[in-house]
């Protein structure tokens, strides 16, 4: 369940002064083998490996579903407010770097909004913390 970003972004966030949780999942694309390479398992360069998902789960009303598509990690700030980071092509592919941009949500029903103008390497660590690995590093902002 750690996603692309591994343990560098928390799976599991609660939202500020609320009760519900958005968490990152993993749908597969085809069930891999850890025991042998891609190759041997006949994946090519850009076969669909899986989609990284972020659900929201309402324990009050037992509600989980898929909030956003092709997210990896997220972050939520003191207002509620949701960024992630929304890949460019929602699903990872063999061979191919996963770019993203930093979206964010004023809140859960709010449009989300672009905060970056070129996609790269994303992950959010938190709130107002965000690696950036892009030419527009300083374009992250809190």
């Amino acid at each position: 369940m750690g996603g692309l970003s591994g343990s560098l972004s928390p799976a599991v966030l609660a939202e500020p002064g609320g009760d519900r949780i958005v968490y990152r999942a993993w749908d597969d694309a085809r069930v891999l083998d850890p025991g042998r390479s891609l190759a041997e398992q006949g994946i090519h360069r850009d076969d669909p490996l899986g989609t990284p998902v972020l659900r929201l789960f309402d324990p009050s009303t037992g509600s989980d579903r898929v909030l956003v598509e092709g997210v990896d990690s997220a972050a939520w700030r003191a207002d509620g407010a949701l960024a992630y980071a929304q890949g460019v092509d929602p699903v990872f592919r063999a061979g191919r770097a996963w770019n993203a941009v930093v979206t964010v949500r004023p809140d859960l029903d709010g449009d989300a909004v672009v905060w970056s103008s070129q996609p790269g390497s994303v992950v959010l660590a938190g709130p107002g913390r965000a690696s950036c690995s892009t030419p527009w590093r300083t374009e992250c902002r809190s």
